[in-house]
């Protein structure tokens, strides 16, 4: 009898070992009692203020709405958050920039987060919970990186999320073997490894051979993941406020997001409205510069810019470098097309300038991608270069209506009967052919500043001309000095001489 009650208390204490001591490594923190670290973490108050936010996708809508959110959330000064999570995607940038926002939540402002898996957080979801400090599941939660046979993770992923995985002490063979097949995964001695290849008798495989895997509730509770497991009652709105802990604290008070801007600007962030105010702007600067004509296409651009960066501000906060170099290109573009009455080298780098500028409003956040792995560098670009995509089709349209609106009849269209009307002021009076120019020697009046370049009367007819230095204002005498493709090359000269 002895023997037998000896031998149920040896049992016990090796299947306690086993149960709470085979999923740490060597390098990991042993979890303390779930209570006492919620306690040191989340200590009663008089009043709990608690933000609650659901995330049910993972895209750059989200990452707006949380992005907003937690900003009100640290506003409130709220405990901690409560994030609860039923998603699945494959948009693994936006992911990261989320599990970004997550971890400088608990790191930089000391409001640690509670994700609460409803029932999935598979593909690029399934970093979100291992960037909380505390992550719980209901009985029906799942978590992995494919659904049924679709896998929504490339294996670049898992060294994404094994890495976040480290920071809050959980096992990063685990969060790689969601992701990697190659990645075998056994219990060795109470210990979690990468058998790779190596068996040992003693072995038990977490995952089959060549399979991803998936944690169900109990394999994320046995393995360390999840800190606590509650079941799906009815009449029960938010199930994680049932775990103990949670359910004893007094007073809560429950600080939801509801930002009707936040959810307008992100549903502007997406791609295809995106592309729609990159043509609305590119069209109506083109039209600018074109016609010279400050009115609705100027106002229409203008309002464009100024919504683009009021998105992007809201939705990023980005760097004031991007908007300096859009406006310093702007202001080249707008010397060259119109104090110039030219485009030349100063034209073509003020149209570079704002262009990498607007890129770089719409496309921030490229800091969180680590350039060094070079897989990793494609699966969190992809989603980048379809926004690209869009943009550059925006540009595509506007380049192009701009050329078709140019090109009809100087009736039928009001862009080019104003050119026509501006006359040579505006430049696009066609020219003449070079055997047509005015002859060498051919005396002349400047009719629009020379800027180099611009136009010269000579006779009844408008003439395309380029100065030899400096400016020639209008109303100037010229000579002209030569030809140079379809313009006249001229010098000033005195009245005396006209």
């Amino acid at each position: 009898m002895k023997r037998f009650i000896f031998f149920l208390l040896v049992s016990t204490v090796i299947f306690s070992v086993e149960k709470y001591q085979f999923d740490h490594s060597e390098d990991f923190v042993f979890k303390a009692d779930l209570n006492r670290r919620l306690e040191h973490f989340v200590p009663y108050q008089n009043q709990n203020r608690i933000g609650y936010l659901k995330v049910s996708s993972v895209d750059l809508f989200s990452y707006v709405i949380l992005r907003r959110a937690l900003k009100r959330f640290q506003k409130k000064q709220v405990a901690f958050v409560l994030l609860e999570i039923d998603a699945k995607n494959r948009d693994f940038f936006s992911a990261m920039n989320m599990a970004h926002l997550l971890e400088e939540m608990d790191s930089k402002y000391d409001i640690p987060i509670i994700a609460f898996i409803q029932s999935q957080a598979l593909g690029s979801a399934a970093i979100l919970p291992y960037s909380c400090r505390f992550i719980g599941t209901t009985l029906e939660g799942v978590l992995g990186a494919k659904e049924g046979d679709t896998v929504l993770l490339d294996q670049a992923a898992g060294r994404a999320i094994a890495e976040v995985a480290k920071r809050f002490g959980r096992n990063p063979l685990i969060a790689q073997a969601m992701v990697d097949p190659h990645v075998n995964l056994v219990l060795r001695r109470g210990k979690i490894i990468d058998a790779a290849g190596e068996q040992d008798a003693a072995d038990i495989s977490l995952a089959p051979n060549g399979e991803l895997l998936m944690l169900h509730e109990k394999q994320m509770i046995n393995l360390g993941i999840a800190d606590f497991s509650l079941p799906i009652e009815e009449g029960v709105e938010i199930v994680a406020f049932e775990e103990p802990y949670l359910a004893r604290m007094p007073e809560k008070d429950l600080v939801r997001f509801k930002g009707s801007l936040a959810y307008f600007v992100a549903l502007l962030m997406h791609p295809i409205f995106s592309a729609v105010l990159f043509f609305v702007c590119t069209f109506g600067m083109f039209i600018t510069f074109t016609s010279l004509r400050f009115r609705f296409a100027t106002f229409m651009a203008l309002s464009s810019l100024l919504l683009i960066l009021f998105l992007g501000f809201y939705a990023y906060a980005i760097n004031w470098f991007e908007v300096a170099l859009f406006i310093l290109g702007l202001a080249l573009l707008t010397i060259e097309t119109v104090f110039l009455a030219g485009f030349g080298l100063t034209g073509i780098v003020g149209a570079l300038l704002a262009f990498v500028g607007v890129i770089g409003i719409y496309l921030p956040q490229i800091s969180v991608i680590d350039f060094s792995d070079r897989a990793m560098i494609w699966i969190a670009l992809f989603p980048v270069f379809v926004r690209f995509g869009f943009l550059m089709a925006g540009l595509a349209g506007a380049i192009y209506l701009t050329i078709r609106l140019c090109k009809k009849d100087p009736e039928a269209n009001f862009v080019r009967k104003k050119m026509i009307e501006r006359g040579g002021e505006a430049g696009f009076v066609k020219g003449l052919a070079i055997g047509e120019l005015p002859p060498v020697g051919s005396k002349a009046i400047v009719y629009t500043s020379l800027r180099p370049i611009g136009k010269i009367r000579f006779g009844a007819s408008i003439v395309d001309a380029i100065c030899e230095r400096h400016f020639i204002e209008a109303g100037q005498p010229v000579e002209v000095i030569a030809h140079q493709q379809n313009r006249a090359k001229v010098k000033e000269i005195p009245l005396t001489e006209v």
